[in-house]
């Protein structure tokens, strides 16, 4: 019946919408861990730097 092609495809669309959902935020996740390393990496490496600026700065 017509009915029940509509519940296929509405079926259809939320599984892929939910799919979509969870593969993105998955690579939000990624991309946010990623941002994060490089933020820790370039913090680890500016360190020093920015403490030595800081005190030519207020010194």
């Amino acid at each position: 019946t017509a009915n029940s092609t509509v519940w296929q495809a509405v079926s259809a669309i939320f599984i892929v919408l939910v799919v979509h959902k969870i593969w993105t935020l998955q690579r939000a996740l990624k991309c946010v861990s990623y941002v994060h390393i490089i933020f820790s990496t370039c913090d680890f490496f500016a360190g020093p730097f920015t403490r030595n600026t800081s005190r030519e700065v207020s010194g």
